[in-house]
């Protein structure tokens, strides 16, 4: 049963905002720097600034043609056909297996910390999850109104922290230290790819494309907008932030931000922002995660319950959103127990959305006519080279994920020729 479509100009141009910005404005810069110091971390966010266009022209293209709630594992999906639809979903879901619950664990450290309680960080993360999935429950409206909201919040929240940050800039010791610097690839490559987290918000907004009112004139619209808002955001707080690294005052951990809002008199109020943006954040991407599922069940690929919708006239996915919650929750008890540096949560989410992103290239360039359609796709396609071949072994997680859904997908025919093989 298809969604209705509710989601107008404004309230797309929220969600992509809200699900852009708050995927990793507030974890990754500290993170990013940490990799690789504060001018090559510059660096990476002024590339991915100028690269991130092409690939949304590739999704706005392919939105405008195919309109559908599956999105970019649609798109994926036509590059090599529907053999592969198994291996396309399983893919998307081992992104979100690290990636979702990555996010509400950020959310949960800034509200552990604003409580002084940093021992219950698990606890307070499991209940941002309650409360994001809670509010999906109330459906789109409600949804897109609680963004319209803190977009303008998010843009007021990181004014201030670039202004309260120029106190600790220090030009000399800038100065010093941009004399001394060298570039190296290795360390620019990984800063790019932990920062492409920062703008998976583009590609998870496909899974809305059913849900949006005249998609063949908004999609563009809600992209460019969108694309415009947050490459100023991020811009003016990626050179704050390396400014004040340069000048000695140094920001670690995925709830780094917290550090500098602490030296203001207001911290109480500005952190408590921070925190409400966080969760508009984990509602947008809860959206989207519940619509992979969603996409799955009628796809007939996860339990028919999944694809239950409330029976009013917005027909939100209640089943595919209480699945959701369940699968985080569960991930992130595992994820306790799990030992690792907290970029390759990061590192293995993109590099799993790079390949779906490989994949609808490769459909744009399928279906392009024009030679500027053509140079569009081949220039996406170098982008995507030059990501995929830094991962090396750390490929064989998607691509594990991949042939598993493929086989399981085609269990069928699979026993079908083994038999009359063996016959």
């Amino acid at each position: 049963m298809a969604l209705t479509r509710t989601l107008g100009l404004t309230g797309g141009i929220a969600m992509v905002v809200t699900l852009v910005i708050g995927s990793g404005i507030f974890s990754l810069p500290a993170l990013a720097i940490e990799a690789s110091g504060s001018i090559t971390a510059f660096l990476s966010w002024l590339f991915l600034s100028l690269v991130i266009p092409l690939l949304i022209i590739v999704m706005a293209s392919l939105g405008k043609k195919y309109p559908q709630t599956e999105g970019i594992y649609l798109y994926a999906t036509m590059a090599t056909g529907q053999w592969s639809k198994g291996g396309v979903l399983l893919l998307l879901c081992s992104c979100y297996f690290v990636g979702s619950p990555a996010l509400y664990l950020v959310a949960g450290s800034y509200i552990a910390d604003f409580l002084d309680a940093p021992q219950f960080t698990l606890e307070v993360s499991i209940l941002v999850i309650i409360l994001s999935h809670t509010i999906n429950l109330w459906g789109i409206k409600f949804l897109g109104f609680l963004n319209s909201i803190l977009v303008w919040l998010v843009i007021i929240l990181i004014g201030i922290i670039v202004v309260i940050s120029w106190q600790f800039i220090d030009w000399t010791l800038i100065n010093a230290n941009l004399a001394d610097y060298s570039f190296r690839f290795d360390q620019f490559w990984q800063a790019s790819a932990i920062l492409f987290w920062a703008f998976l918000g583009f590609e998870n907004m496909s899974f809305s494309f059913g849900e949006i009112k005249n998609p063949h004139r908004m999609i563009p619209r809600i992209y460019t907008a969108g694309y415009l808002i947050i490459t100023v955001i991020y811009l003016s707080l990626a050179a704050t932030l390396s400014l004040i690294n340069l000048s000695g005052f140094k920001i670690s951990g995925i709830s780094g931000l917290s550090e500098i809002l602490a030296t203001n008199i207001a911290h109480p109020v500005l952190l408590s922002t921070l925190i409400f943006v966080l969760i508009a954040s984990a509602n947008a991407w809860t959206y989207s995660i519940s619509r992979v599922y969603y996409s799955a069940a009628i796809s007939k690929l996860l339990p028919n319950f999944v694809s239950y919708t409330t029976k009013s006239a917005n027909k939100n996915p209640i089943g595919a959103i209480i699945f959701s919650a369940a699968i985080n929750i569960l991930i992130l008890l595992i994820m306790k127990y799990m030992k690792l540096d907290p970029k390759y949560y990061f590192l293995l989410t993109s590099q799993g959305f790079l390949i779906l992103m490989t994949l609808a290239v490769i459909t744009y360039l399928k279906y392009a006519k024009r030679n500027v359609e053509r140079l569009v796709g081949v220039l996406s396609l170098l982008i995507m080279i030059f990501f995929l071949q830094g991962f090396t072994l750390l490929l064989l997680y998607p691509l594990a994920f991949f042939m598993l859904g493929t086989i399981i997908f085609n269990r069928h025919k699979i026993v079908s020729y083994l038999i009359k093989k063996s016959s």
